[in-house]
């Protein structure tokens, strides 16, 4: 039941995105300069990262 609400929210969401976008499409375009940093570092950080380590887990903790 939630699941289906969330899904009609997000839904609701992307076509007020769309509509605003439509109206305004000027609207986020101060936002990309940090958007594509943003995906620039994470991109070197995960190229940075040896494969392996990916599936590091930490370990439980004990004693509680």
């Amino acid at each position: 039941m939630q699941t289906r609400w969330l899904a009609q929210a997000g839904v609701l969401l992307v076509i007020a995105a769309v509509a605003a976008k439509a109206q305004y499409p000027e609207i986020g375009l101060g936002w990309m300069p940090e958007f594509s940093l943003a995906t620039r570092q994470i991109k070197e950080l995960a190229e940075a990262i040896p494969a392996d380590k990916y599936s590091w887990r930490p370990a439980p903790v004990s004693g509680r």
